[in-house]
């Protein structure tokens, strides 16, 4: 796997240095502490779980390592 993921949307550094991945910093998983991905809009395309339509067009972060997905609040 390349490191093209890492990126300014998805580094908890206060200063952004894309150019450098050395210097890229992960936002911790709140359950495994595995690096998150940028930001990604949900979109609901039917499927079994209806419940997940109330997602649609909502920010959520994936976590490459335990592949929870935690949405935004609001």
């Amino acid at each position: 796997m390349d490191d093209s993921w890492k990126n300014c949307d998805n580094c908890a550094r206060w200063i952004c240095s894309c150019e450098n991945k050395k210097l890229w910093k992960p936002i911790p998983c709140p359950h495994c502490g595995g690096p998150l991905s940028e930001k990604r809009k949900y979109r609901y395309g039917g499927g079994p779980i209806r419940a997940m339509d109330r997602y649609d067009g909502k920010w959520y972060r994936h976590c490459y390592s335990c592949h929870s997905e935690f949405f935004a609040e609001g």
